[in-house]
């Protein structure tokens, strides 16, 4: 399902858009910054799309990914314990979360890419386009997310 969320989020024509927006070296990490700042948005808007209250879910979430291995991914099992040991998902109602964020991809690619300051500038200034562009975007993703799992679990 992550997979098709990625394919849909990445080829939306929103998404495109907003894309466009992006000017100089910013436009390379477009798509990440876009993806971090949507998390950023689902969480401070989260009662508008959900009843259940994120911390509960999460929780179950963290729960599940604790019990949960796949035997011959390493890097799943790495990229999991990280996920577990910081609770990123908690932490994405925190705008400095994405600031955090943007930093740490810095320095997972060698620092060779630096634009966690002038993203989180951007972000800031473009607030409003951003949750614009997101109110419009997340409810077709949501409905991407729903038919997909219906799909999945469909007799065949």
């Amino acid at each position: 399902m992550h997979r098709s969320v990625d394919t849909f989020t990445d080829s939306h024509p929103l998404v495109l858009d907003l894309k466009k927006e992006f000017t100089g070296k910013l436009r390379r990490m477009s798509g990440v910054i876009i993806d971090i700042y949507f998390d950023y948005l689902l969480m401070t808007n989260w009662k508008d799309y959900s009843t259940s209250y994120s911390n509960i879910l999460f929780a179950q979430f963290y729960d599940e990914l604790e019990k949960f291995s796949l035997p011959i991914s390493t890097e799943f099992d790495k990229q999991a314990e990280r996920l577990i040991k910081y609770r990123w998902l908690n932490q994405y109602s925190n705008r400095d979360t994405c600031f955090q964020a943007f930093s740490s991809i810095e320095s997972r690619l060698g620092n060779k890419i630096q634009f966690a300051v002038d993203a989180n500038h951007f972000i800031k200034q473009n607030h409003n386009l951003f949750a614009r562009k997101f109110s419009q975007f997340y409810p077709e993703l949501l409905e991407h997310g729903v038919n997909f799992v219906q799909s999945s679990t469909a007799p065949k």
